[in-house]
């Protein structure tokens, strides 16, 4: 089976997927804290399966749980 090719999301496009603005996008790239990048020719490109993956890192289950990532809630 042939290996799907990554789709690549532009700035503009992963703040939709996150609902946040390009500043905190710039502030996650400078301080850590976001998904991992790429940054080709000065472009900056995020991949959307590790975005996603990222994102899913981020589930919560209750209020309690709130500042561990959901691998730790085993």
């Amino acid at each position: 089976m042939k290996k799907r090719s990554p789709r690549y999301l532009k700035v503009s496009e992963f703040c939709e997927v996150v609902d946040r603005s390009p500043y905190t996008a710039q502030r996650w790239r400078s301080e850590g804290g976001g998904p991992p990048y790429l940054k080709v020719g000065g472009r900056v490109m995020y991949d959307e399966e590790r975005v996603h993956e990222w994102l899913a890192s981020h589930e919560q289950t209750s209020t309690s749980n709130e500042g561990r990532p959901a691998s730790s809630r085993i």
